[in-house]
């Protein structure tokens, strides 16, 4: 019984790390805060928490008396961790009896990410239009010297959080961009393609609309 109590082990300290983690909170605006939540899907915080649930998945499997390798294998499985374009396709195909129920299968699953992709997308727009109006604010106050330069670094910096968070979403979007993309190159199938193709055009106007916000606060008249 060594073998599942090192595989606990090492799932307890996997637990504890990811509970730290979680409690690492900044407060947000009512509208980050349903970019958080549209964006759980694809972000990495989701991925902790699908974690998390695989080291408990985890756990169990040791207690039962598993392999170390195959406990930790089928825990991490549930969280698509490690799985190729090619392993993914494989999966589908083997879920269903012919060609096109497979090829249905991916199409809405690319379907169900564009539309997801796009209310994010949305979300993001307004995100971004209430801090560059922010922004502006910031700025006439402080030309108008309505506040201190240290009052508007400050505001400038909670503008930079976001900014932060911002990028950091995009990275996660570009993964699953990436994902597609791979996806595609093994099963060409022109109507995946053309949702692909959808999914990009969204990421690169999400990311477009982010890198507009960043310059702006690149060369705001407030410092920092």
């Amino acid at each position: 019984m060594k073998q599942p109590r090192s595989t606990i082990n090492a799932l307890a300290v996997a637990l504890a790390t990811l509970a730290l983690s979680a409690c690492a909170t900044v407060p947000r605006s009512p509208s980050e805060q349903r970019l958080e939540t549209q964006s759980e899907w694809f972000s990495s915080s989701h991925l902790q928490g699908c974690l998390l649930g695989a080291a408990l998945g985890g756990g169990g499997c040791a207690l039962a008396g598993g392999n170390t390798a195959t406990c930790v294998a089928s825990a991490l499985a549930g969280c698509g961790l490690g799985l190729t374009a090619a392993e993914y396709m494989t999966q589908k195909r083997q879920q269903y009896a012919n060609q096109e129920q497979f090829l249905q299968s991916v199409i809405t699953d690319v379907r169900q990410d564009n539309q997801r992709v796009s209310s994010y997308v949305a979300t993001q727009q307004q995100v971004v239009n209430e801090n560059l109006a922010k922004l502006a604010q910031l700025e006439q106050d402080y030309a108008q010297h309505k506040i201190s330069l240290d009052e508007a670094k400050k505001r400038k910096a909670v503008l930079r959080k976001t900014q932060a968070l911002l990028e950091k979403k995009l990275d996660d979007l570009r993964h699953v961009d990436k994902q597609w993309q791979d996806r595609y190159a093994v099963a060409t199938d022109p109507r995946i393609g053309q949702e692909v193709q959808t999914l990009q055009q969204q990421v690169n106007a999400a990311d477009q609309e982010v890198r507009g916000f960043t310059q702006k606060l690149d060369v705001s008249t407030v410092s920092g």
